[in-house]
């Protein structure tokens, strides 16, 4: 935004922030082809076409002109992805490696709170590859961050996303939820709130007193022990939540009304809403195939991590599996703890997953 201030009236052109957003693509792109020199000749043609088939769609591309956080997470993920694979990959690595690898996990973990946690696991390359000193340095460096990243998160931030995690997107599911409400502390009487998020006018979340009473009882880990013992409602909020990922376009819905990402500028003359389908073959095909079918996109899921697993332990690579494994589970259930949008919150797990099945390219 300040890079575009100089170019502008004082009215910020979000067109702007699209432009930067795509130059980022760009050079992660030119990484990628760089990374992709030590591929036989045919995979150092197939690997970047299949990315450029898979993302530069219209159920990607137009995530650039918003301003959701969650784009900037997307295009810093490519970075700490593609400097952490060189540093995997390469026999021989040097200094610059690791500052890039260490700048690709800061940029990424602190790009957006709720994806801070995606970070974590790639200390563990640092630990494969370098000396004492860079182990040291960088998971000092990674952790710290990470504890800054949460520590200076507004508390009502998390204390709305847990209620909704909870009101919104639990109870619904329990068969008790007066008595679920009671066990977490908080008035049996709250269930007249059950089934609806923090946004309306009615919600205890409008008033900022009762927004910090309730942050006494709605946490991340008393979410968290709400799901262990309740392993039905965890596990219908979690599939839930795939039906809304098996869609590959992001929607909101509230009741029975549904929101969607638009891709269009109001002069073109599209209703409101109306979304692009060009060249989107591959998004398009996922969500033919797996869209409202959650065990299906789940077994899918587990099918693509399995078949990463497979090729990497005959390329004797399986650090590099178990960690992305790690990075795509975290995904995956972090959407759990924020009801409200789920399909936006699973944005980087839909692109994780593409990124693995473009990976697997490399180990074929």
């Amino acid at each position: 935004m300040a890079a575009a201030k100089p170019f502008t009236d004082g009215r910020f052109d979000m067109r702007w922030l699209g432009a930067v957003y795509a130059l980022l693509f760009l050079v992660a792109f030119a990484m990628l082809q760089r990374l992709a020199r030590v591929l036989r000749p045919i995979a150092r043609l197939v690997v970047p076409a299949s990315v450029v088939f898979v993302f530069c769609g219209a159920s990607y591309v137009p995530w650039f002109n918003s301003f959701y956080f969650d784009t900037a997470s997307y295009l810093f993920l490519w970075f700490a992805v593609l400097a952490f694979l060189r540093l995997m990959l390469r026999e021989r690595v040097t200094t610059w490696d690791y500052v890039a690898a260490l700048a690709g996990a800061l940029v990424f973990e602190t790009s957006k709170s709720q994806h801070t946690a995606l970070a974590l696991p790639l200390i563990a390359c640092f630990w494969l590859r370098s000396g004492r000193a860079w182990r040291i340095g960088a998971t000092v460096a990674v952790v710290a961050a990470a504890v800054v990243m949460f520590a200076t998160a507004p508390p009502w931030y998390q204390t709305i996303n847990s209620y909704n995690a909870l009101f919104y997107q639990s109870l619904p599911q329990a068969h008790d939820p007066a008595g679920d409400i009671a066990q977490l502390g908080m008035d049996p009487g709250m269930t007249r709130y059950v089934g609806k998020h923090s946004f309306l006018p009615d919600s205890p979340m409008q008033d900022v007193r009762e927004t910090e009473r309730l942050g006494r009882f709605l946490s991340v880990r008393s979410l968290t022990f709400y799901y262990l013992s309740h392993p039905r409602v965890a596990g219908l909020v979690f599939r839930n939540a795939l039906a809304e990922g098996s869609l590959q376009r992001v929607r909101m819905q509230i009741a029975t009304r549904q929101y969607r990402l638009g891709n269009y500028e109001k002069s073109v003359g599209k209703p409101p809403e109306a979304q692009s389908h060009f060249f989107d073959f591959w998004s398009g095909l996922k969500a033919a195939v797996f869209g409202n079918r959650p065990l299906l996109y789940g077994c899918y899921s587990a099918g693509l991590l399995t078949a990463l697993w497979t090729l990497s332990r005959r390329a004797r690579r399986t650090a590099i599996a178990a960690i992305w494994s790690v990075m795509v589970a975290l995904a995956a259930v972090l959407v759990m703890f924020d009801g409200v949008d789920t399909g936006r919150h699973l944005f980087l797990f839909n692109a994780m997953l593409d990124m693995t099945a473009c990976g697997l390219l490399c180990f074929l």
